[in-house]
């Protein structure tokens, strides 16, 4: 393995995989491209799980508060400081740059964190008491909103992690692909369905040096 490679990636970075790879240099090499390429195999679910849950969300907030829902006085109440203020930046960034603000700008600004926050319990009496069923038709009778919570939770912090280029080698990656297919399943079935023949993963992960 070229020491200017192992420079440029980091001698800290690049230990993680050689320790993996018993000291084999080579092998830590292979094994590096490796996590790149079966991270890469998320990209497709982990993007559909993404996009599929704000947009479910977002119709059950508008549902209760209106189309501009971000500037309703009662939806802003029951948010955080902290929920609050990554809305207003994104709102503030739109507005800065002219836009006309509309719910898909909204929605598609917001972080993947803002829009599973919105599942927790918090949201439950004023959002999901009524809404739950109704955005989420598809969810199997015994799931309830903690347990989908949960399951985004798993989703996003997946996403979070590939998405800062972090090492995945180590997880349990057949149970994790399992996990992001079973929250697009039970959010869209169809897009489920309509994903199969995409999906890499299986051929990565036979793969693995």
């Amino acid at each position: 393995m070229d020491v200017k490679v192992i420079a440029s990636l980091s001698a800290r970075r690049f230990a993680t995989y050689e320790k993996a790879a018993r000291g084999d240099q080579v092998r830590a090499g292979a094994l590096y491209i490796w996590n790149a390429r079966i991270a890469a195999s998320f990209f497709l679910p982990l993007q559909c799980a993404e996009v599929c849950c704000r947009n479910r969300v977002a119709a059950g907030i508008a549902e209760c508060f209106g189309p501009a829902w971000w500037d309703d006085p009662t939806f802003r109440s029951h948010l955080n400081n902290k929920t609050a203020t990554k809305l207003d930046a994104e709102v503030g960034r739109l507005t800065g740059q002219n836009q006309q603000l509309d719910g898909d700008q909204i929605i598609a600004s917001l972080s993947f964190g803002f829009w599973v926050h919105m599942l927790t319990g918090a949201y439950n009496a004023p959002i999901w008491s009524r809404q739950l069923r109704k955005q989420f038709p598809s969810l199997p009778p015994e799931v309830n909103r903690e347990q989908l919570l949960k399951q985004a939770n798993t989703a996003l912090k997946l996403r979070n992690r590939i998405s800062h280029h972090e090492p995945v080698f180590g997880l349990n990656l057949q149970a994790q692909h399992h996990e992001v297919l079973k929250l697009i399943n039970w959010m869209c079935p169809a897009t489920h369905g309509w994903l199969q023949p995409h999906l890499t993963f299986d051929q990565v992960y036979s793969e693995r040096p």
